[in-house]
């Protein structure tokens, strides 16, 4: 890719933190040039329909800013919203950067409402599989949503580790020919209390663990990882909520992704290219602010006053508020992404 457009792209990049904000005119507003703030949004425009992105090289550029361990944990969600009458429907894959932080590595405009199918789940994982290879996945997470006979045959034959939530109505073998739903095996728990069932459930040996929220609330996930305890199962299970948290770091607590204009699939996929790198930008900052001077803790809850995103989300917005430190930054981080893309 030329100079001019790399440098194009990650002003886009810094815009999006800059103005927290996908609109191309409060993206043009937030850079650094004598141009005309039209004539600025007409490249921003030019760029996203013309630019060929190689995704592959995106993500391995990605993985490079985080500094990642070589197995990683991944979680498979969708994220959709509307746009007038249009349906925008994306199914992302994302890498869990912390238990509760994750960036998208890959991801999926689906031309449709409503949850994928087996098949472009199966891309997807296909994809990262091709780019990084099989033996990379730690485990897999997923929501209610992923649970289709092909789609676990599939990660079965892949031997991935899944740890995947349980529909409480799904039928499993009770005996003979008789079959139950799964959540009669759980009737009795108390909130708290836990329990490991062993069954095969699309012609895959699965360990089910089950417990019981505060609220009432069923939990049942099933992985095949059959040796692993129940509270390890639990526990491996919790890391899918990072990509929840992901969802609303480019929503409303990051870039509103959601308020964009585009609804040109090819568009937002490139779009959700310059966020995933904004998103890993913002986490990599907070690692270092974290590594400075740690977050304090909130007494009655336990957890961080604010998060990894948060911390390096407000950095950059105070550093990018001066604008004459912009084509610092942006010199630097051209150096180790500038063959993200193509």
């Amino acid at each position: 890719m030329a100079s001019v457009k790399e440098g194009l792209f990650f002003s886009i990049v810094l815009g999006l933190i800059a103005s927290r904000s996908v609109q191309h005119h409060l993206l043009a507003m937030a850079f650094v040039s004598k141009a005309q703030t039209g004539s600025v949004v007409r490249r921003i425009q030019r760029f996203f329909e013309k630019q060929v992105f190689d995704f592959a090289l995106l993500a391995k550029g990605i993985l490079e800013m985080l500094s990642l361990p070589e197995k990683m944990d991944i979680a498979i969600d969708r994220t959709n919203w509307k746009f007038g009458k249009t349906p925008i429907n994306f199914l992302v894959l994302s890498v869990t950067v912390t238990n509760k932080q994750s960036v998208p590595l890959l991801w999926k405009v689906l031309p449709k409402e409503g949850s994928s199918s087996a098949q472009e789940q199966s891309d997807l994982l296909m994809q990262f599989m091709s780019i990084f290879g099989e033996g990379r996945i730690k485990s897999l997470t997923a929501d209610r949503e992923f649970v289709g006979s092909k789609w676990l045959s599939f990660l079965a034959c892949h031997q991935i580790p899944f740890y995947i939530r349980l529909k409480e109505d799904r039928l499993v073998d009770w005996g003979g020919d008789e079959k139950k739903q799964v959540r009669a095996f759980f009737r009795h728990l108390l909130p708290g209390c836990k329990r490991l069932l062993y069954k095969e459930i699309a012609g895959v040996e699965m360990a089910i663990a089950g417990t019981r929220s505060k609220g009432g609330d069923l939990v049942l996930v099933m992985t095949n990882q059959v040796s692993k305890s129940s509270a390890k199962i639990l526990s491996i299970y919790r890391r899918r909520w990072a990509i929840e948290t992901l969802f609303r770091n480019t929503k409303s607590s990051g870039f509103n992704f959601e308020d964009t204009h585009v609804k040109a699939p090819e568009r937002l996929e490139k779009l959700m290219g310059a966020i995933a790198v904004a998103t890993a930008l913002c986490l990599r900052a907070g690692q270092k602010q974290e590594a400075l001077r740690p977050t304090p803790y909130r007494k009655t809850v336990k957890a961080c006053l604010y998060s990894l995103f948060r911390r390096g989300f407000d950095f950059l917005l105070r550093f990018l508020s001066h604008k004459s430190r912009l084509r610092a930054i942006l010199r630097a981080l051209s150096r180790p992404l500038k063959k993200s893309v193509v």
